[in-house]
């Protein structure tokens, strides 16, 4: 009996590791999402935000599922009667990234506070741009370091083998000639 309890514990437990690494898998797809379309928030200049979040559900659809799919549930939320700002509220606890909440709680100031929303989204999509740009020097400046040990490891004996191999052999004659 205990090793049935056990086997369904063992069970329930990979269950929950593997919907964990799913949402995180999901998280990392979501944010790598939010970085790649960046440039398709400026499009919204449309005096609504609702018309604005539906066109780029539509337009990053192929290229973004899970992002389009998440902008359309806010879509679909508002069309249902849910206020925008808890739709949007939403939306940054449905996918727990954070350039999302930063985008939404900019969204939720500037409808609060009457500014431009294409101002807004043009800013957050430039903030995003930048973002990703440093992430980039960031990767770029630590590949020589990545590339450092298998490089000392692996490549250099391979190559002093290679080139040192034929005057070793050649030595070892000598010297057994004498």
């Amino acid at each position: 009996m205990q090793s049935l309890f056990s086997a369904s514990f063992e069970n329930k437990q990979f269950e929950k590791h593997s919907e964990l690494s799913l949402i995180r898998k999901n998280l990392e797809s979501i944010d790598k999402q939010i970085e790649e379309s960046a440039p398709q928030f400026p499009i919204a200049k449309i005096a609504k935000l609702d018309a604005a979040i539906l066109r780029v559900a539509k337009e990053l659809r192929l290229a973004h599922p899970d992002l389009a799919h998440e902008l359309a549930v806010v879509n679909r939320l508002t069309n249902a009667g849910m206020a925008r700002d808890e739709a949007l509220r939403g939306l940054w606890k449905r996918t727990g990234v954070l350039d999302i909440r930063a985008l939404v709680s900019s969204l939720i100031q500037s409808e609060k506070w009457g500014t431009s929303i294409a101002t807004v989204l043009r800013v957050a999509a430039e903030t995003l741009r930048r973002k990703r740009r440093q992430d980039a020097e960031k990767r770029a400046k630590m590949a020589p370091l990545k590339m450092t040990f298998p490089l000392l490891f692996f490549i250099l004996p391979a190559l002093f083998a290679v080139i040192l191999g034929p005057a070793v052999v050649q030595i070892i004659q000598e010297f057994s000639k004498i």
